[in-house]
């Protein structure tokens, strides 16, 4: 062996090497050394090669020990951060770090939360002064922070103000402050007040998280822990009603016939189940064609009303409130039979609309025919919308009848039947009717075609 690497040194026939810290840097992670040891006796001779791997180790370079803040309340907590870095600037990441506290308390060992950067709380104690935090690491390097604590001298309370109306079912952070007498600023945690909600709109936390639920307006009140006349006050605000979250459908009355009429009844509140007074609400009827539901009205306090109108035909037919944002609510009615012995006669258009030279079969129906032997029916009609083109029978066999519609806008019919009717509900008569070449469209209603029957 001609010479030696630096930090090697020959002991009889043992080699010793402890590479230094620069030997491999972190770029590299490791090298390769390979050692030839030749030995001769002057005549004879021979050699041998070792090959060594050196990695690159973490060298600790720096400890920092920080703390947010610095200066703090007796009784109250500060954020220790500690920060190691190797040789090379980079963060050390696999370090155990323990603390000591010359007063109060620190928690250890600290946490590492990544780019090696150690977290731990410092609570203060009773007694104002200063304290020494120190860390140390497992490879025995440490470092250490000096935090002043003082005794609270706040002599005004301030709280952040939140927005005018706040939504029920959000929530809003209030914080606090203080303010010495001399006006110098004194840092206050949300946890050191005591906070109440002064109208009971909501419900608040230690933290001071305000979560809003009624309808109302209120106020934020904190006060001072250690001194109840310290307090403070936030400006009125008001928690507003949140998006529609529940839909309850009703119908009244939920069986009905043909000729009858139910009220459809919505009740919206949000999800804190105050009621929703400005929403929007689209209504859909099943199966197609089973009658149709009129205006919704807002009757206000979250109820909305409309006035469903069934179809001829009986059987069951849902019917579907939805708002704005998608909330919605069904219910079922039953149209029936009618009750026995009702006699009103109803005129049904085959069609909602209707355009210029458009044709219109017109249904005079009864509901719960049974025991009607005969009578006179007169139907008006406005002559300068429509011209009467025919009449014909309806569903009821058995039935005659005479019809004149000398006089424009009027119809007369006389029905005589050979029997009276069982029972049942149906059309008796259909009249045919033509729209004259007028615009827009029509709706065809009872308001346009009236009607009276004589039994």
């Amino acid at each position: 062996m001609d010479a030696l690497p630096e930090g090697a040194a020959l002991d009889g026939n043992v080699l010793q090497w402890t590479p230094s810290a620069d030997t491999v840097n972190a770029m590299e992670e490791s090298i390769k050394f390979t050692f030839k040891v030749s030995v001769s006796d002057g005549e004879l001779s021979d050699s041998a090669e070792v090959e060594l791997t050196v990695t690159h180790v973490d060298q600790m370079a720096s400890v920092v020990v920080t703390a947010d803040p610095q200066s703090l309340l007796v009784k109250t907590t500060s954020k220790i951060t500690v920060t190691l870095k190797d040789s090379d600037g980079n963060p050390v990441t696999d370090e155990v770090v323990t603390l000591q506290a010359d007063a109060g308390s620190v928690t250890s060992p600290a946490t590492h939360v990544g780019d090696g950067k150690y977290a731990a709380e410092y609570t203060a104690g009773a007694a104002p002064g200063t304290v020494n935090v120190t860390a140390k690491t497992s490879s025995g390097k440490s470092g250490e922070t000096t935090l002043t604590m003082t005794e609270s001298e706040i002599a005004k309370l301030f709280i952040s103000q939140p927005p005018p109306e706040i939504h029920a079912g959000e929530t809003h952070q209030f914080t606090v402050s203080g303010e010495e007498a001399n006006g110098n600023p004194v840092n206050v945690r949300n946890n050191e007040v005591s906070w109440e909600i002064i109208g009971g709109i909501g419900s608040i936390n230690e933290n001071g998280l305000f979560t809003a639920e009624k309808v109302g307006n209120s106020k934020v009140k904190a006060t001072w822990k250690d001194d109840s006349q310290i307090t403070a006050e936030t400006e009125l605000f008001s928690v507003i009603t949140g998006q529609a979250a529940q839909l309850t459908l009703k119908a009244t009355p939920d069986t009905l016939s043909p000729c009858e009429q139910a009220e459809i009844t919505a009740i919206i509140v949000d999800a804190c189940g105050n009621p929703v007074v400005d929403e929007r609400i689209s209504v859909l009827v099943q199966p197609h064609n089973a009658g149709e539901v009129g205006e919704v009205t807002n009757e206000g306090d979250g109820v909305y009303t409309g006035m469903y109108n069934p179809p001829l035909t009986l059987g069951d037919v849902t019917i579907t409130f939805t708002t704005s944002n998608g909330i919605s609510g069904e219910v079922v009615l039953s149209i029936t039979e009618p009750t026995e012995g009702l006699k009103q006669l109803i005129l049904k258009p085959d069609r909602k609309t209707a355009g210029a030279k458009d044709t219109i079969a017109v249904h005079i129906y009864v509901a719960c025919a049974q025991g009607i032997a005969g009578g006179d029916i007169t139907v008006t009609y406005d002559k300068n919308l429509f011209s009467f083109v025919k009449s014909k029978p309806g569903d009821f066999s058995g039935m005659s009848y005479t019809e004149n519609h000398k006089i424009p806008g009027k119809i007369s019919l006389e029905i005589t039947m050979l029997k009276s009717i069982s029972g049942g509900s149906g059309s008796l008569l259909d009249l045919i009717f033509n729209v004259r070449e007028v615009i827009p469209p029509l709706y065809f209603g009872t308001s346009v075609l009236a009607m009276g029957f004589h039994s």
